[in-house]
């Protein structure tokens, strides 16, 4: 089967936002709802956009990924912090879930088995036909960071790693990080002036939060710099200001956010 015709958008609903990261096992309602009218309205004023929805896990799959030990590295880990983890982000999705379709947005949750190889690095072909009958129906895929438990091990298969395997596979356009903040700050500390557009030269080292197993802010612009690479227009929008959300969404460029273009960056 061929590419799809329609460029495809990918939405990143970060942990940060959609719950509190210092507090386990605790959602920011306001900032789900918040989003999900973003996305809803932008559905309905550009009816034959493609979407792809992506969400971390916050203090919900961080918190018991970061008792039991669990990272993007594959190790053996105790039946009970993979059950534990994947139990968890199966409660917040189902939470997400529940508000966007409450708003409209034709959500089918696709679990990283379905369409990714075990190490979550690969579209599978069986997943890229599975995404396309989506995309073809009108549906709007939805997945969410998870546990993948093989003999090898188990890992985490993050968000951003979704974001860059659907990229390497499909004709992604842009990929928009939904964060609490406005975008990536000069200082490493998220303090300072925002950064309008992100190179090779201008990245700050950035700090992890106190839950989170995959890597902080400075793995988020790395994974930047590769969606870049690969053709995506890539941007850091404050999840909380919806009309920013919506704007990126219906193509426009000039909100208050970080990018990255792709025709910046050398292949």
């Amino acid at each position: 089967m061929g590419r799809v015709n329609r460029k495809l958008t990918i939405v990143k609903l970060g942990g940060s936002l959609i719950t509190y990261k210092d507090r386990p096992l605790t959602v920011n309602s306001k900032a789900i709802r918040t989003a999900a009218k973003a996305i809803s309205k932008s559905l309905k004023s550009k009816s034959d956009q493609k979407l792809f929805l992506i969400h971390g896990g916050g203090s919900f799959g961080h918190y018991y990924a970061t008792k039991f030990h669990l990272s993007t590295i594959r190790s053996n880990v105790r039946a009970e912090g993979v059950s534990k983890t994947a139990a968890a982000m199966i409660t917040l999705h189902s939470i997400v879930l529940d508000r966007l379709v409450g708003e409209g947005v034709p959500c089918k949750t696709v679990v990283t088995s379905e369409f990714l190889s075990d190490d979550g690095i690969k579209v599978t072909k069986r997943g890229k036909s599975e995404l396309e009958f989506l995309f073809r129906n009108s549906f709007v895929p939805i997945s969410y960071g998870n546990v993948s438990a093989t003999q090898k091990g188990s890992a985490i298969i993050s968000g951003d790693q979704i974001a860059l395997s659907l990229a390497k596979k499909l004709p992604v356009d842009r990929v928009i990080f939904a964060m609490d903040v406005d975008g990536i700050y000069s200082d490493s500390g998220m303090k300072g002036d925002v950064i309008d557009e992100l190179d090779m030269n201008n990245a700050p080292a950035g700090n992890k939060w106190k839950y989170d197993v995959t890597g902080g802010i400075r793995a988020k612009i790395e994974t930047g710099f590769k969606l870049a690479k690969l053709g995506a227009d890539v941007f850091y929008v404050n999840g909380n200001k919806g009309g920013r959300l919506e704007s990126l969404l219906a193509g426009k460029d000039d909100v208050k956010a970080t990018r990255i273009f792709s025709n910046s960056i050398s292949t």
